[in-house]
């Protein structure tokens, strides 16, 4: 859960949140389009809610769009400090080696923890709240009506035919209304008010056939969805009203469209006469609105813009740009590795998630050394026959320097392949990219590429599970979108020990192992030290 809500839900809320502030930002321009290509412009935020941006952006470009991932890095920096605290407060969730290695918890790691939880309750509460209210409606509606025909049928199904509707809802009487509302999604209703007389009644039934030739209500359902899933970003509930204001805009504009000045006055009283005190709930709809909107909507139908394609088309350029904006900086955000991108062996201003501790990056050089020579003495085996010196082993192999195969694990100097059953390398280092992504089958093994020290073994928010080790002077590797993890934080793993399985967690499109080697901070390419994988 913690998972879900911190490397999917809040991602998609905040990138969800720019294209609304954008559409706000473009409001003069939207208002003077007509209602129904506002309607279409307003629509376009709304996957931003649904759909993860830096994935998508990824999988279209096959790279991170790293640019925009600086100006975003602070935002990006509190979800993965939140992932991190909220995980490290489930150790359920963790190994069992992780977990008994996790530190004591603090109210902040508390709360952090319980967020996922509350935003499932409240979830769970908005969708029984609204079903609740539309089955007492809808119960209401059956209980009080009666089977339509005669007249209005014929006039129902003319209507319906000229709008071009395929499945013509079925057609009920219901005392009480003051106009009709139409229920149901699958199998929609539409109930009339008894006594109205046929030629306000055909200026109803076009409205609500401009509804279902247009998929409002499916489209309406959809948005009623996200609105649930977001309930805690109130842009969601807001652009979702306007969305649902410009949805009436533009069916008054389809019904009235061929009437004369006096068709379209006596439709402004039928509105009039169908406004409504109290709002329908979630899945009705019905002719009228709230009393406040029922000025504007007669000044739009007795006095419809007619909006130049020029200005159509410029404010068309505008919206596509706003929303490319914020495509790019929500993926930035989605996609941003800054929390992690500091190596193990920097500054002690600029920690990793579970570094080791100050004692421990405190160690003089010359007892890092002697660990050093001890680990290459029990190493002997697994290295080439011409052996290097201390001094040269500790440097960083040139990418001219052979490979060797030992015991079918591609190896070169001091450093093996991570991933023995790997099919292809899909991408290297670039600048869009921070290390090389192997591809295997799922659960494959990922091995440890020397020897070292665990500095971190832990869920995070764009690498999934990740184990990062630090091979001492410098080296350090990291190991992302893993599906298990064999190690915990502070353990000491030899070369070509087990440390994790291939997954694809986090923000990963595929199933791979993100591997990262960097020397003093700087990031290294793994083709240099295998170029002929």
């Amino acid at each position: 859960m913690n998972e879900l809500f911190y490397s999917l839900v809040l991602p998609l809320s905040a990138a969800g949140g720019l294209a609304v502030l954008a559409c706000l930002a473009l409001s003069p321009l939207l208002n003077k389009l007509r209602p129904a290509a506002r309607t279409r412009a307003l629509a376009a935020a709304f996957p931003f809610f649904l759909l993860p941006v830096g994935p998508v952006l990824a999988l279209l470009f096959a790279a991170r769009p790293a640019p925009v991932a600086a100006p975003l890095a602070p935002v990006g920096r509190v979800l993965h400090t939140a992932a991190r605290a909220a995980q490290s407060a489930a150790p359920a969730a963790l190994p069992a080696e992780t977990a008994a290695a996790a530190p004591a918890l603090d109210p902040a790691a508390l709360v952090l923890a319980a967020l996922p939880w509350v935003w499932v309750a409240g979830v769970l509460a908005c969708t029984l709240w609204q079903w609740g209210r539309y089955l007492c409606f809808a119960r209401g509606l059956r209980r009080l009506s009666a089977p339509a025909q005669g007249e209005r049928d014929a006039l129902w199904q003319e209507v319906c035919a000229q709008a071009g509707v395929a499945r013509v809802p079925r057609l009920r009487a219901c005392p009480g209304l003051s106009g009709p509302v139409m229920a149901g999604l699958a199998r929609p209703v539409l109930y009339l008010p008894e006594g109205m007389p046929l030629a306000r009644l055909e200026l109803a039934l076009r409205h609500e056939a401009a509804h279902l030739s247009r998929g409002d209500l499916w489209a309406k359902a959809l948005v009623r969805w996200c609105c649930r899933l977001h309930w805690f970003n109130p842009l969601c509930a807001l652009h979702a009203a306007r969305w649902s204001r410009a949805c009436e805009y533009a069916c008054d504009e389809k019904a009235a469209a061929g009437l004369g000045e006096a068709d379209r006055r006596a439709y402004g009283l039928l509105l009039l006469d169908a406004a409504q005190n109290r709002p329908l709930p979630a899945g009705a709809a019905g002719l009228g609105g709230p009393q406040k909107e029922m000025k504007a909507r007669l000044i739009a139908l007795l006095h419809p813009a007619a909006p130049s394609r020029r200005l159509t088309a410029g404010v068309a350029a505008a919206l596509a740009a706003a929303l490319c904006l914020s495509a790019c900086a929500a993926a930035g955000l989605s996609a941003s590795d800054a929390p992690v991108s500091a190596p193990v062996s920097s500054a002690p201003t600029q920690p990793l998630a579970g570094a080791s501790s100050s004692q421990e990056q405190e160690v003089p050089d010359s007892a890092s050394q002697t660990s050093e020579a001890q680990n290459g003495a029990e190493a002997d085996s697994a290295q080439p026959p011409a052996s290097q010196s201390g001094a040269e082993a500790d440097s960083v192999p040139p990418a001219s320097q052979s490979t060797v195969q030992a015991d079918g694990i591609q190896q070169t100097g001091e450093l093996i392949w991570p991933v023995p059953e790997y099919t292809g390398v899909s991408r290297w280092k670039s600048d869009y990219h921070k290390g090389a992504d192997v591809m295997a089958p799922k659960g494959s093994e990922v091995l440890a590429m020397a020897d070292g020290t665990v500095t971190m073994a832990q869920f995070h928010y764009s690498y999934g599970n990740v184990v990062q080790i630090d091979h001492g002077n410098g080296l350090s590797t990291l190991y992302a979108h893993l599906e298990s993890i064999s190690v915990a934080e502070g353990d000491t793993v030899a070369q070509g020990q087990q440390v994790g399985t291939v997954g694809s967690t986090g923000n990963s499109t595929g199933i791979q192992c993100h591997v990262e080697v960097r020397q003093d901070g700087a990031l290294l390419d793994l083709h240099d030290y295998f170029p002929d994988a």
